[in-house]
């Protein structure tokens, strides 16, 4: 085991040209940073990470516990236990002032191609203290989304009028049942859901009744929906997820609604070559539920639908509920 220890860190610090970065960042700062470098978080950053080479130059944030560190005279590296992986992350600190057990979040690059080092540190922080305030910031979120909202054209949940005319014949029928979904729905916050979700179903070329058994499976269409893995809104997106997709807001229906249909339809098109919604078959649709529910990269690595006991079973009960919106027995 010392052999091939020391044999890592000859790799990890071969050059010394490493960028320079403080171990520890304020809070503050660190959650600027994170937003500055677009740092991928949660299982956005764990599907880069599996493709390593893809993945370079980028910045992702993990969240673990230092089971080890090796000091040098003009660098450091720690070893960062993370999700049920471990990895060595060079730092151009000599001396980081952290001990082993340290719970942590960690921005890291992704080596470029000519560099010696997979990782190299960026930012560290307290992951107690991240995540109180994510906590801090997700509830502000939940309590501006439940306050009372108006239709005005300035703001709240403005009426559609294009999209109303657009699908007068099919509008109804959507808003009648998303108000039996979720009874504590206003008429307008429903009609505008189902303008939302008919909307974005078509221009990504997504049968709307699949939408609707998702967001249905996730969030029962409860717009303050929080789970207690931080997933939001009606389509329930992961903060990594959501950032990626340019929502400020997962509260906002109209930003949710927009960025999970998208969220489909790149999984569909991953798992199928990019086949139109009349092209895809149900092996399609099943891998592209296991991905949105379990992440693309647990799809990868199972070569397939995840034996996880939740993911098989949010796959059956879309399904269920998108057969019975199609009329299928």
């Amino acid at each position: 085991m010392r052999i091939a220890l020391s044999t890592v860190l000859v790799l990890v610090f071969l050059a010394p040209s490493v960028v320079v970065a403080s171990v520890w960042t304020p809070a503050d700062d660190y959650l600027t940073l994170r937003r500055q470098t677009g740092a991928l978080t949660g299982k956005a950053a764990a599907e880069a990470i599996t493709n390593l080479d893809a993945s370079r130059g980028k910045t992702v944030e993990l969240k673990g516990t230092i089971s080890g560190i090796v000091q040098r005279s003009d660098s450091s590296a720690f070893f960062l236990n993370s999700g049920g992986q471990s990895y060595i992350i060079a730092s151009s600190d000599p001396d980081p002032q952290v001990d082993p057990g340290c719970a942590v979040r960690m921005l890291v690059k992704v080596g470029a191609p000519n560099a010696s080092a997979d990782y190299v540190l960026v930012a560290t922080a307290w992951d107690y203290v991240i995540t109180t305030r994510e906590k801090q910031a997700s509830a502000r979120l939940q309590k501006r989304a439940s306050a009372p909202r108006r239709m005005t054209s300035r703001g709240g949940y403005q009426r559609p009028d294009v999209l109303v005319a657009k699908w007068t014949q099919i509008l109804e029928p959507y808003k009648k049942a998303i108000m039996s979904f979720n009874r504590k729905l206003t008429a307008a916050q429903a009609e505008a859901i189902a303008c939302y979700i008919l909307e974005y179903s078509e221009k990504y070329d997504v049968d709307p009744r699949l939408v609707v058994a998702v967001v249905l499976a996730e969030s029962h269409f409860r717009l303050t929906a929080t789970s207690r893995s931080g997933a939001m809104g009606l389509g329930q997106l992961m903060p990594g997820t959501a950032a990626g997709l340019g929502v400020s807001n997962p509260y906002d229906p109209h930003q949710n609604l927009s960025a999970s249909v998208r969220l489909i339809r790149g999984h569909l098109d991953k798992l199928s070559g990019g086949r139109k919604w009349s092209q895809l078959t149900w092996d399609h649709l099943f891998l592209a539920l296991a991905s949105y529910n379990a992440g693309p990269g647990a799809v990868r690595r199972y070569g397939g639908v995840p034996p996880y006991r939740e993911t098989r079973t949010y796959i059956a009960r879309v399904t269920q509920i998108y057969k019975q919106l199609c009329g299928y027995k």
